[in-house]
This record gives C-alpha cells, sequence and structure tokens, in this order.
C-alpha cells in the first residue's frame, strides 16, 4: 500500500483509511488480524458504541462489566497484584483502548478523584442496566480493591476490566513472556530471580487483617510448583498462563452479581 496516494483520496473517512492500511500493511507482523480491524474505529462508529460509552455503559464491556469484577476477584490475591502492574503497560501498548478505558473510569468518577467510590459504581451500574443491591455494590468494589484502600483505583480498574487472555494471545508467545517478565522484575527488587516472602509481603496492603506473612506463605505455596518455598520465573508465568483456564470464561458468573461465597475457583 506504499504507492497509493492517501491524501489524495476523497470521500473517506481518517477511520477508513486507517482501517485499511492497516489491513493492506505488507510486514505481516504489523499487519491487522481479523479481531484487530473488527476493533477499529471506524467499525465502532458504525455500530455506534465509539468512545462515548461511561465506565457503567454496557455497550463497552458487552453487558459484562458485572462479571469482569467477579472474574477478577476469583483470581489469587498475588495473581491480581500482578496484573495490576501489568494493566498500565497493555493500555500503553493499545493506545485506543486505553484511551477508552481511562474516559470511561473518568466519566463514572464524578468528583475527579482519581478513585471510584462505592456510590460511583453504583451510580454507574445501574445507569448502564445493572440490577444491583448497595449490598452486592460493595461485594463487587471488594474484588477489585486489592490494596484495600476502600475505593477502585484506575489500575484497578484496567486490571479489571482488560480482556487478558486476549491480550497474551495478540501478544504471542514471546510478546506475553516479556509482558510478564517486566512485571516479575518489579516484584523482584533484589534482582535474585525469585519471588520471597519479603517481596511478596510487600504487595500486601498494610490495612490486610489476619497476618501478612502467613498469607504471603500461603500465596507462594500455591504458585511454589517445585516446593522451594519460593517463586521463580517460570512458576510466576504459569500463574498468569489464560490459556484453557476454567475461572476465564465469563459465563460462568452472573451477569448481575454473586456473592463472594460463591466464588470457589482458584485459577492459581
Amino acid at each position: 500500500h506504499d504507492k497509493i496516494q492517501w491524501e489524495h483520496l476523497e470521500g473517506c473517512s481518517p477511520e477508513a483509511i486507517e482501517l485499511v492500511k492497516g489491513l493492506l500493511n505488507r510486514d505481516q507482523k504489523g499487519r491487522m488480524t481479523a479481531d484487530e480491524a473488527l476493533r477499529a474505529p471506524w467499525f465502532k462508529r458504525l455500530e455506534g458504541d465509539g468512545s462515548t460509552s461511561s465506565a457503567g455503559d454496557s455497550d463497552l464491556f458487552k453487558g459484562t462489566l458485572v462479571q469482569r469484577l467477579q472474574r477478577y476477584g476469583a483470581y489469587g490475591l498475588l495473581k491480581q497484584r500482578a496484573l495490576a502492574l501489568l494493566a498500565a503497560d497493555a493500555s500503553d501498548a493499545d493506545s485506543e483502548l486505553g484511551a477508552i478505558l481511562k474516559k470511561a473510569f473518568e466519566d463514572a468518577d464524578e468528583d475527579s478523584s482519581g478513585t471510584l467510590e462505592v456510590d460511583e459504581l453504583a451510580t454507574a451500574l445501574r445507569r448502564a442496566g445493572y440490577a444491583v443491591t448497595d449490598g452486592e455494590v460493595g461485594q463487587l468494589l471488594q474484588f477489585t480493591d486489592i490494596d484495600f484502600s476502600g475505593s477502585i483505583s484506575f489500575d484497578e480498574f484496567l486490571a479489571t476490566t482488560l480482556d487478558w487472555q486476549t491480550i497474551a494471545e495478540r501478544k504471542g508467545t514471546d510478546g506475553w513472556k516479556d509482558m510478564c517478565k517486566r512485571a516479575f522484575d518489579l516484584i523482584d527488587t533484589d534482582g535474585s530471580g525469585y519471588l520471597e516472602l519479603d517481596e511478596v509481603v510487600s504487595l500486601l496492603p498494610e490495612k490486610f487483617i489476619g497476618g501478612r506473612h502467613a498469607l504471603a506463605r500461603d500465596l507462594i505455596a500455591k504458585a511454589d510448583r517445585d516446593g522451594d518455598g519460593r517463586i521463580d520465573f517460570e512458576e510466576f508465568e504459569s500463574m498468569l498462563n489464560f490459556n484453557g483456564a476454567a475461572v476465564e470464561s465469563l459465563d460462568l458468573y452472573d451477569s448481575r452479581s454473586i456473592s463472594r461465597e460463591s466464588l470457589s475457583l482458584d485459577s492459581m
């Protein structure tokens, strides 16, 4: 497509031109996949579900936002923390999606505090047509609030709403491994190549009641396949493997809300 004089095309929107450019890219690695093309701005504009969506808008998440909150709550805390570290990386890699989710978050953040309080989450969900009680909204917030702050930060919102299995597939084996390695290195503060007790403890909120060291040991044990009391990168990457994981299917979760006690799956 290099010989096409794009600037001379009349009657074509910028979105249409970008779509055609992506599909005609000679570089196979840079060429749009069919799925990426269907998510392009030109198609979104046709469907009428572009950047005007709000955080609670069922069009943005295809009516699955409540299910996504529940699915995130079904992950182990170490996996939740790792995904929060990966979230900014993933949204930067897809700037369009990142911008849409940022706007969605800001629309729901009515007081512009940078976090979503329980009443703001309730308003956004109900505005989109989700039938949730105050108690259920409180439970949904707890699924996402991994730092126990009582509210949802943008990183937590990203980690909850992103489709991680799709991201991993698009990145490919090497690309996903690189993303996981960056998150691993952020946690591995001493550069030993292992996630050890103190490093996992540092990920846990100080407000956690029940003993951070005891919980950290339990989190390590779930990921530690060779039983050496620490987590190497291979074990960490395995924890973040979404392929074929039963917990990933949104169909497992109520489209409105369910209680935490009903979440018995542990992806770790």
